[in-house]
């Protein structure tokens, strides 16, 4: 459980990841088979609330919708079912507050899931606000994620200014001259109790961080933080980073593109404020058919 921003789908694909690669070592050391391998599985729960049946069900037709694990789980899904049910499996289940529509259903098929196979593996996210608990059995615990304490924000400061530039997305800059800039944020942010909130926050704390890597200034105002880490995102952190082919070969173009996208994000996000004022996350199916009632329609 935690607000948004605090790591949870990273979290899911990182304990995901961690568990690949430790069973690839163990096959490759001969120290299980295939038959003994456990086998990380991630689906996001809105797209298993869209489909219909049993939960063995819904996730099979989740997993073909991707098209570089299709033929592979076309192949070996009797495979991976057996795994699922004989807790050989981890399930990976993301976002259970953004479900809204097949909410009732799919919990049904969860829980009836779970009790005909107490011994599986599973692992479930979801945002305070929206979380409704669900019986999956005697042994569930609940974890939440909290704010970075000051110290935690510090560090993480720290670090990010003490990393080559090509492993945490910034451009490439004299390093010395850049990790001198991380007690100057931390500084900033302790002149700034308001913006030192967004600095607890995990992912605020990354942009906050990318910002300052890249204008060594820090704006008092949120908004302005807002505005120039969305512009960075879209354009001018992708302009500097090298490897960039579109920006390379057509940077007038993909500057307007750009400009595009912040109006079509601008233009979103004003109907979606409207259509449900109190929300902050929003289905898939919504979005899409929010994109195709805008003036103009949809972008190319």
């Amino acid at each position: 459980l935690g607000d948004p921003g605090f790591g949870k789908s990273w979290l899911l694909r990182y304990e995901g990841r961690q568990l690949a690669l430790a069973e690839r070592q163990r096959l490759l050391s001969s120290a299980v088979g295939t038959a003994e391998v456990l086998v990380p599985i991630f689906a996001r729960l809105g797209r298993l609330a869209e489909q219909e049946g049993p939960f063995l069900h819904r996730l099979r037709a989740v997993l073909l919708e991707q098209e570089d694990l299709s033929p592979w789980v076309a192949e070996l899904w009797d495979t991976f079912a057996e795994k699922v049910a004989h807790g050989q499996a981890l399930l990976l289940l993301d976002g259970w507050d953004e479900v809204r529509q097949g909410r009732e259903t799919l919990k049904q098929a969860l829980e009836t899931f779970m009790r005909a196979h107490p011994q599986c593996r599973l692992y479930l996210t979801s945002r305070i606000v929206g979380y409704e608990r669900l019986n999956l059995g005697a042994n569930t615990r609940e974890w939440e994620l909290v704010n970075f304490t000051p110290r935690q924000v510090e560090r993480c400061i720290e670090h990010f200014f003490s990393t080559p530039a090509r492993q945490n997305g910034a451009s490439t800059s004299d390093q010395p001259s850049q990790a001198s800039k991380g007690p100057a944020l931390w500084q900033a942010l302790r002149q700034r109790p308001h913006v030192m909130g967004l600095a607890r926050i995990p992912l605020m704390l990354a942009l906050l961080c990318r910002l300052y890597w890249e204008e060594a200034t820090l704006p008092e105002r949120r908004v302005e933080i807002y505005q120039r880490c969305l512009w960075g995102l879209l354009w001018s952190w992708r302009r500097k980073t090298e490897g960039d082919r579109e920006q390379a070969e057509a940077p007038d173009a993909a500057m307007v593109r750009a400009m595009q996208q912040r109006t079509l994000l601008k233009t979103l996000a004003f109907a979606l404020m409207q259509v449900a004022p109190q929300a902050d996350a929003w289905e898939l199916g919504t979005l899409i058919a929010q994109v195709q009632q805008l003036p103009g329609g949809p972008p190319p």
